[in-house]
């Protein structure tokens, strides 16, 4: 399902500020001109999922991208997060186990025995 065209300004916007660790809901929302509440369900309704959700859910995939990346060998798994606005361990930690069925230490272990074969 595809978002209402006013509602894909608040999903580039999103994209757009991922590295931004300040990025909240209500600043998209702001930004859109709606309540935090018609954003949620819209996202919701059309995604299935809050923006909340879908803005955890794309920083996990752009660290998880960047952790798999064979020249980003000289950033920590902490630096790596931050880049994407992730600052708290057990968010990183957490989440990222939810999405990927692994830590990311586990990543970089099977990126670097890849990389050595």
């Amino acid at each position: 399902m595809q978002l209402p065209p006013k509602y894909r300004r608040a999903y580039r916007y999103m994209i757009e500020h991922l590295d931004c660790a300040g990025l909240s809901v209500r600043e998209v929302a702001d930004h859109l001109g709606v309540s935090e509440r018609a954003l949620q369900l819209t996202f919701r309704a059309h995604l299935g999922l809050t923006p909340a959700e879908l803005m955890q859910r794309c920083r996990m995939e752009r660290i998880r991208d960047d952790l798999l990346r064979e020249d980003q060998t000289a950033l920590s798994v902490f630096e790596t997060a931050a880049r994407w606005g992730i600052r708290n361990r057990s968010t990183l930690a957490n989440s990222y186990r939810k999405y990927f069925r692994e830590t990311p230490t586990q990543t970089l272990a099977r990126r670097d025995t890849a990389l050595a074969a």
